[in-house]
């Protein structure tokens, strides 16, 4: 690799977070531990439900990576928003952020996940792999996008979920040379405060993946 070959890869390296969402589907919600609604990254203002972020379903992920502290997101069972509630400003399916994601904020049985059950996914943030650096600066990734890999994508249990739910086609499916495929969600830009805590909480807060489809917990 030339000089400038190698700096330009260190450039896209710099500018753009990796990260590993691991998506769950079943009747067990992650619960609120204190992360408050910012309408900077597009949470409902006011909040419709206490000081919680809620926000629109297409909006979660990119949301949740531009807000320090928040690694995971929980959506509901969708069927009362599907039509919106417009007196809470929702005008379709929703998702809502959470600083936590480990047994002790799971809420078993919880009636948001009635009756068709919840999505939760949770980011874990890596070191950028080469191949999908490659793969960023081949497909024009614009500068400081996030760059995302669903754990559970090749579940075809899970597979329905990820792509409608959580990783719509506004975001660029970057294919890699092993055939694998990883998400560039552009607009979420690097944020320094938010890279320590995530490395902080690096293995601390990871929702185990289960790929029967049901509660991880």
């Amino acid at each position: 690799m030339s000089r400038g070959a190698l700096d330009g890869e260190l450039a896209t390296r710099r500018s753009m977070e990796a990260f590993e969402a691991h998506v769950t589907r079943g009747f067990d919600a992650i619960g609120w531990v204190g992360l408050l609604s910012d309408a900077s990254v597009g949470c409902i203002e006011p909040p419709p439900f206490g000081k919680q972020c809620t926000l629109p379903r297409h909006e979660a992920l990119r949301a949740c990576i531009r807000l320090p502290r928040c690694i995971a997101i929980t959506c509901p069972s969708q069927e009362p928003y599907e039509r919106g509630q417009p007196r809470k400003r929702i005008y379709g399916p929703i998702c809502q952020l959470r600083s936590r994601a480990d047994s002790t904020n799971a809420e078993r049985g919880h009636g948001m996940c009635k009756p068709s059950s919840c999505v939760n996914l949770v980011l874990t943030r890596m070191n950028t792999p080469h191949d999908w650096v490659v793969a960023a600066r081949a497909a024009g990734t614009p500068p400081r996008s996030a760059l995302v890999r669903f754990a559970s994508a090749q579940s075809e249990h899970i597979q329905p979920f990820v792509d409608v739910t959580l990783a719509p086609a506004a975001y660029m499916r970057l294919q890699l040379a092993n055939g694998e495929a990883v998400f560039a969600v552009t607009g979420a830009a690097r944020n320094p405060a938010r890279a320590r805590k995530m490395r902080e909480m690096r293995g601390r807060y990871l929702l185990p993946l289960n790929e029967t489809g049901g509660s991880a917990w």
